[in-house]
C-alpha cells in the first residue's frame, strides 16, 4: 500500500495561527476570508480548525468534512482546568498511563 500524502491546513483566528506558522504549517487561513468555505470544500486535505472558526464556517462545514479529514481543535480562549482536558477535547478520549 502506498503512502497517502495530504496537505495540512489550519483555519483559526490570528492569535491561534501564530503557533502553527512557527511549527511550519504553510497553509493557514482566517475564518472570515472571502470564499474560504468554497475553497476548503474543493480541497482534499487534513484540516485543523478551531471551534470558533468552525462556527463562522457553519454553513459550509458539512461540505468541508465530506472530502477532507477535519479535526476540531480548541480556540486559544477556551478555558480548561487541566492539560488532559485539552487533549481529551482534541482527540476525543482520555489518555491513561
Amino acid at each position: 500500500m502506498g503512502v497517502v500524502k495530504k496537505d495540512v491546513i489550519v483555519v483559526a483566528g490570528a492569535e491561534d495561527l501564530v503557533g502553527f506558522k512557527l511549527a511550519g504549517v504553510s497553509e493557514t487561513h482566517l475564518p472570515d476570508e472571502e470564499g474560504l468555505g468554497g475553497l476548503l470544500i474543493e480541497k482534499d486535505a487534513l484540516i485543523f480548525i478551531t471551534e470558533d472558526a468552525a462556527s463562522v464556517l457553519d454553513d459550509d462545514m458539512d461540505g468541508i468534512m465530506e472530502k477532507n479529514i477535519v479535526q476540531l481543535i480548541p480556540s486559544h480562549n477556551t478555558q480548561y482546568d487541566r492539560v488532559a482536558d485539552i487533549i481529551k477535547q482534541t482527540i476525543g478520549f482520555d489518555l491513561k498511563r
